[in-house]
């Protein structure tokens, strides 16, 4: 029996790119320098899109040509070489600038919604839309207090620690109608940085890596959160209480999800990370201590993934959901491993 409907008018994706830039090396070649600006166009994109299950459809979303989309950036990478009595050393930065466009939506569509995002012509792919939360309720007189501009009760069920959600097309209630956009889910900037140093045998090089501009969605921290059925929470959720009414957290409801709406940007975190993504430090023996069988003898160690500095909670900030419309949802992919190795290279 089928239950995937085929799009029977899918055609190739069509890529066009235009490249500017040059390269230079300056200061008796101690500098070389690189710039690069392109134009990446991207018509028929091939994604899954959703569909109403009235058509029959339950195999998944069938694959359409849903979007073209253009990407303008710049690359920038910088590397200085020099030496500094018996030091040798070499600094290398890379930095890159991400600018993404909707030029046209499938169907002559004019927008694209999820529930956690929506897809704008002439707008960058798959942005947040959320309905924005203003902390908790602390007492009654907070529940009172939040109207709307005719002074209708916005929330007139809530209780003290429940959420305060943004009634912002003010009309009173909170519904789908209320998302509004809470940022990017694509980085607009990237760096990278690689170091390496040579002294007297020993060798040491690092690499980092960084990620700034977007926000990620916490996916499985909204699991945990969640309090509406049986499922496990996390060890460090701080709940409102009559004796906590400064509490981080709302309070706990079984069997009822007004704090836990999936389409609130109380999960939405800041996105930023820098990663020592990896450090090596080696050690080769002079030609004096090794004899004439070997040509050369290098001990080291070389460690990955070794830590990362950044604000979000889950457990990783660099992660890929291969969802076009919902790239920054953390739906809780594996972390990158930490690793470290020890060796040794030895030629005859």
């Amino acid at each position: 029996t089928q239950v995937k409907l085929v799009n029977q008018d899918l055609k190739w994706e069509e890529l066009s790119q235009m490249n500017a830039g040059f390269d230079a090396t300056l200061f008796d070649n101690h500098l070389d320098m690189s710039f690069d600006y392109y134009i990446k166009t991207t018509k028929d994109i091939l994604t899954g899109m959703q569909i109403l299950m009235s058509t029959g459809n339950n195999g998944g979303n069938p694959m359409v040509n849903a979007a073209s989309v253009r990407n303008t950036g710049v690359d920038l990478s910088l590397t200085w070489r020099d030496k500094l009595g018996g030091l040798n050393y070499s600094v290398n930065l890379n930095g890159s600038y991400l600018n993404n466009k909707i030029l046209k939506l499938g169907y002559d569509r004019q927008y694209f919604t999820q529930w956690d995002t929506k897809s704008y012509v002439g707008k960058s792919i798959g942005e947040w839309y959320l309905i924005k939360t203003d902390g908790l309720f602390r007492s009654e007189a907070d529940v009172l207090a939040h109207t709307n501009s005719k002074g209708q009760l916005i929330q007139p069920k809530a209780k003290p620690g429940d959420v305060r959600y943004v009634d912002y097309n003010d009309d009173g209630q909170i519904t789908d109608a209320d998302r509004q956009h809470c940022g990017s889910t694509i980085p607009k900037f990237h760096l990278s940085s690689t170091i390496n140093l040579e002294y007297k045998g020993f060798d040491l090089m690092a690499l980092l890596n960084s990620s700034f501009g977007n926000k990620l969605f916490n996916g499985p921290r909204s699991a945990y959160d969640r309090f509406d059925d049986n499922s496990n929470y996390r060890a460090n959720y701080d709940p409102w209480s009559p004796t906590n009414v400064n509490a981080k957290d709302p309070r706990p409801i079984y069997g009822d999800a007004r704090n836990v709406r999936g389409d609130q940007d109380r999960w939405l975190e800041n996105g930023n990370y820098v990663r020592v993504s990896q450090l090596a430090l080696g050690y080769t023996f002079p030609k004096s201590l090794i004899g004439q069988y070997f040509q050369q003898i290098r001990l080291f160690v070389n460690a990955q993934n070794l830590i990362t500095f950044t604000k979000y909670t889950g457990l990783d900030p660099e992660f890929i959901n291969t969802n076009i419309w919902d790239r920054g949802y953390d739906g809780g992919s594996f972390p990158n491993p930490k690793g470290v190795t020890f060796g040794a290279q030895i030629k005859f």
